[in-house]
């Protein structure tokens, strides 16, 4: 994933970064990767926990945002278990 992806992507979630346009002309570079990688998750955190219902229908909430988890990074990794563990 390049940093314009991944800018689109950020674009997509009301989360646009700003460039300076006298410093970054074309906008995102590929040395702002990292930035823009980072910014994606903590703008999708703050969205899922933002969408997060009333305490009575909060576990089915976390239990759709853990099948989405799932479905993406797959149910055999450990590694993605550990992830998202951390982040619960």
């Amino acid at each position: 994933m390049n940093a314009n992806q991944i800018y689109r992507a950020l674009v997509a979630l009301g989360a646009e970064p700003l460039f300076d346009p006298e410093v970054r002309p074309e906008g995102p570079q590929e040395k702002d990767r990292l930035r823009l990688l980072g910014a994606l998750p903590a703008k999708t955190v703050l969205k899922l926990t933002a969408s997060t219902r009333s305490a009575d229908e909060q576990m089915e909430d976390v239990a759709e945002s853990v099948i989405g988890w799932m479905e993406e990074a797959g149910p055999d990794s450990d590694l993605s278990a550990n992830v998202l563990s951390n982040r619960l």
